[in-house]
């Protein structure tokens, strides 16, 4: 359930692997993405993003059609296994 104006706490992990590594190339292609994806999706407000070695933490807002989280949230994590599987 997804309510309007209210943050939503998401926490997603890979499979396998470490592919997080914190260095400038990295956090240049997953802010990127995350960045593609707000412009995409301007009803989703992003409020914090942590990535560390095999998962990562957003903090979200809905702020119109609740439904557009689904869609969001399904073209970051593709988006981001695509790079995942490219990298590796």
């Amino acid at each position: 359930m997804f309510i309007q104006q209210y943050p939503l706490f998401v926490t997603n992990r890979l499979a396998q692997g470490l592919p997080f590594v914190p260095n400038e190339f990295i956090n240049n292609l997953i802010f990127g993405i995350l960045a593609r994806a707000a412009n995409l999706y301007p009803g989703v407000t992003i409020c914090g993003a942590l990535f560390l070695g095999n998962h990562y933490h957003l903090v979200i807002l809905p702020e119109s059609d609740p439904s557009e989280v689904a869609s969001f949230m399904n073209f970051f994590d593709g988006e981001l296994a695509k790079m995942v599987k490219r990298i590796l």
